[in-house]
């Protein structure tokens, strides 16, 4: 499966749920992205979910409110096609504490809740205490196309066309396989509720904001206690913003809607 095939794909499914003019606009939209999916060791690259962070030497392990993140993936930026080289770590904030010590912290703010750090090269580091230790999780990428959400302000002024929201619906579901949860690299959210770059603006971050990664929560127990599962909220999304029109990284918000 390609870019290419998927877009032939999908301009015969505009054609046959939309009028020329609405196809030819929807079609304008797609942006291509990045399915994750488990898999074993022997099919994967160096990108995973879980395990330790890997960092340069030096660099110290990302902290907010005064306590440590929690690391939940090492992707390859080869595997992904994005600037630079070497690794990109994704943490935010969920620290192993009983409750009554959690609520003590105050939740940081949404520039603090999340990091994405760059490793061109660098030593795997376990987690310290009070961060939550998530076991390794192989992962493999293929290419998908997506386009915005039914509900995304882009789409507002379509509404009326018959078929649009048939179409959204099925070309949505092209990409769900059994029931797994939705991870993905780039592209059009999957958002559960608002675009995250319009829920960023409204709470003052201005910014070209972009979704680097998208995680869905599953429930799994995959911590190395066995006490924490994979969960963000109600089973909600976690989404890792990037602003575009800063330095590459120098800009991140985490963004978590349940």
């Amino acid at each position: 499966m390609t870019i290419g095939v998927e877009r032939d794909k999908l301009a015969e499914a505009c054609a046959a749920r939309l009028d020329p003019a609405t196809a030819a606009e929807v079609l304008a939209m797609a942006e291509p992205a990045l399915r994750i999916d488990f898999c074993d060791a022997a099919e994967a690259g160096r990108s995973r979910f879980g395990g330790g962070a890997v960092l340069p030497e030096g660099t110290t392990w990302p902290h907010a409110s005064g306590l440590p993140l929690t690391l939940l993936a090492v992707l390859d930026v080869a595997e992904l096609g994005l600037p630079g080289e070497g690794l990109l770590n994704f943490f935010h904030y969920d620290p192993d504490l009983p409750y009554e010590e959690y609520r003590e912290y105050p939740y940081p703010d949404l520039d603090e809740a999340g990091a994405v750090l760059a490793a061109g090269a660098g030593q795997v580091v376990e987690a310290p205490a009070q961060a939550t230790a998530y076991l390794p999780q192989p992962v493999r990428f293929s290419p998908m196309l997506t386009l915005p959400s039914y509900w995304d302000e882009r789409m507002e002024h379509l509404h009326e066309r018959d078929g649009l929201y048939e179409l959204l619906d099925e070309w949505g579901d092209r990409y769900k396989v059994d029931g797994a949860p939705h991870h993905q690299v780039g592209g059009h959210v999957q958002p559960v509720h608002d675009d995250p770059a319009l829920e960023a603006r409204r709470e003052g971050w201005e910014g070209d904001w972009w979704c680097l990664l998208q995680l869905s929560s599953d429930g799994r127990m995959i911590d190395t206690q066995e006490r924490q599962s994979w969960q963000w909220g109600d089973f909600g999304d976690a989404y890792f913003m990037v602003d575009r029109a800063a330095p590459w990284l120098s800009r991140t918000l985490m963004i978590v809607q349940q």
